[in-house]
């Protein structure tokens, strides 16, 4: 039985999560994992396969746009560099920076 006969006979989950760990440990970049369907599978399949791996990859990349902005508020708190000063309701806040810096005001 060929590479091939045996992954048509896998579930669609065993077969992904085959594909993300082939990819995660044997490929460095998609020209890499297009190498590898071309050796493991026909021809007419490498389209389809080399188009859903595409589709695959967006899923895992969330877009920023789709994150509430508390929960980016968090992320960002928590990064290297990044200093939060709170403003209470009605008070004043004054920031004094010796380096070149952005300043963003959020309202959440």
């Amino acid at each position: 039985m060929t590479n091939f006969e045996i992954l048509q006979q896998m579930p669609l989950k065993s077969f992904a999560n085959m594909v993300f760990e082939v990819t995660r440990r044997d490929c460095k970049s998609l020209e890499d994992f297009e190498a590898f369907l071309r050796k493991e599978i026909p021809n007419n399949l490498e389209e389809n396969t080399i188009r859903t791996l595409h589709e695959l990859q967006k899923l895992q990349r969330p877009e920023l746009k789709n994150f509430r902005t508390c929960e980016l508020v968090e992320e960002l708190k928590n990064r290297e560099g990044v200093e939060t000063h709170m403003a209470e309701p009605y008070g004043n806040v004054k920031l004094e920076m010796d380096d070149p810096a952005i300043v963003m005001v959020v309202i959440d």
